[in-house]
């Protein structure tokens, strides 16, 4: 996988490398079956694999009350400040409005991918370091899976040294990859994390700290019944 750097600000992209004017962002996606939720429902129709085709589309809807609870495990809750909130409400509308432009459905704010991405712009703010995945590799995958939320489609952009919702959005919509993750119209829900960390350091052999670190994450989520 290669990666590109703007200087001064930072944009980057996993799985492929768009380049985003200014500020450093990053993309990335998965499109597979939550692995937890695979061996739930497994278990649930009694087979030694579900049956994917029954569950595997946005409108099916899995009948178990209990499927969601027995899912359920001890959780870390990552503080997200008033300031967080509100930029993510602000994100969200300006991504809303692109996507509506581009003929897709309005995107949810949903509390466990806002839990998901926050620890993402946190654990980069802290440990020094731009990218979708920790040095001891949790990745987008495993932050959404202990956040709780089921899904069939994900995706995250990333963006570092942006210093307000409309600057990050800017530079999101004028990459191609990033674009794509935001008008990507199988999505239903977002997630934004946001840090600033003011004793930041410059990192990566970057000239200054970027001390403002934003996490995007989208998702299509598994219908349970219930839920």
């Amino acid at each position: 996988m290669t990666v590109k750097r703007l200087k001064g600000l930072g944009l980057l992209a996993a799985l492929w490398v768009p380049v985003c004017a200014g500020p450093a962002c990053a993309d990335e996606k998965i499109q597979k079956l939550d692995p937890q939720a695979d061996a739930a429902l497994a278990a649930l129709f009694g087979t030694a694999s579900a049956p994917v085709e029954k569950y595997k589309r946005v409108s099916t809807t899995v009948k178990s009350p209990a499927l969601s609870q027995k899912l359920l495990g001890p959780r870390t809750v990552y503080t997200i400040d008033e300031q967080a909130r509100a930029y993510a409400l602000s994100v969200l509308a300006m991504v809303n409005v692109e996507r509506v432009k581009a003929g897709c459905a309005a995107l949810n704010l949903d509390e466990g991918l806002m839990q998901a991405a926050q620890r993402q712009s946190l654990s980069m703010a802290q440990q020094d370091y731009f990218y979708h995945h920790t040095a001891d590799g949790v990745k987008l995958k495993n932050r959404v899976d202990e956040a709780g939320y089921m899904y069939t489609l994900l995706g995250e952009n990333i963006g570092a040294g942006q210093k307000a919702p409309a600057e990050i959005v800017d530079g999101w919509m004028n990459s191609s990859g990033h674009r794509a993750n935001i008008l990507n119209c199988a999505y239903e829900d977002m997630g934004l994390g946001f840090v600033y960390q003011a004793d930041d350091r410059p990192i990566d052999g970057q000239a200054l700290p970027y001390k403002y670190y934003w996490t995007q994450v989208f998702g299509r989520h598994i219908k349970i019944a219930g839920r």
